[in-house]
């Protein structure tokens, strides 16, 4: 939709304005504005950029909630794309970082 498209647009220039130490310098802002960022492109079905910016995410959240968090995007995407067993496997991925573990189970 073009509300998407306009989101992503403000997303990107947003992103491309911040300073070389953004993570450092303003954590939380710099992670929500990349996980909104990463939400826009896969929702303007721009998978392989949000891929890469889930990427960049996971390497700079700070803890394994966050990281969960990162990946439950992942998740949504990959569902998105009908990749079923990747989700799947994502999804443990992440119940495995909080501790928590999902059964698999063969039919």
């Amino acid at each position: 939709s073009a509300a998407y498209a306009a989101t992503l647009k403000y997303l990107e220039i947003a992103a491309n304005c911040l300073a070389a130490d953004a993570w450092q310098a303003d954590y939380d802002f710099t992670r929500d504005l990349h996980k909104s960022y990463a939400e826009a492109e896969f929702l303007n079905s721009h998978f392989d950029q949000a891929a890469r910016l889930i990427a960049l995410l996971e390497e700079n959240v700070k803890t394994n909630l966050e990281k969960a968090e990162i990946l439950l995007l992942l998740v949504v995407q990959q569902t998105i794309e009908a990749k079923y067993v990747d989700s799947l496997t994502t999804a443990r991925q992440a119940l495995k970082l909080l501790n928590l573990d999902l059964p698999f189970c063969r039919s």
